[in-house]
């Protein structure tokens, strides 16, 4: 596993996910919902200077169902953008 840099700790309610950056310390709050976690992952993508990262919560059920199959879509978008274009995310 290479090394991380950076975890992006993530606690699920029913509305909201509020999102922390491990090392700078930021915080945020989001919508539970696909607008929330696209809003998510632009904002960590804004604020972390490295790429080698993880995002990292606790299962609580159906609040936090809609946030793993969105991040396993997301996931699998990137990865069929990087065979196309040749590029490189992590």
């Amino acid at each position: 596993m290479k090394k991380v840099r950076d975890v992006i700790g993530i606690d699920v309610s029913k509305k909201t996910i509020d999102a922390t950056l491990y090392n700078s310390r930021q915080h945020a709050v989001f919508s539970n919902d696909e607008e929330g976690y696209e809003e998510l992952i632009r904002w960590s993508k804004r604020h972390l200077e490295t790429s080698e990262y993880f995002f990292c919560f606790e299962n609580t059920g159906n609040y936090s169902l809609k946030l793993s199959v969105s991040f396993t879509l997301i996931l699998l978008n990137l990865t069929r953008v990087e065979r196309r274009t040749r590029t490189v995310f992590r």
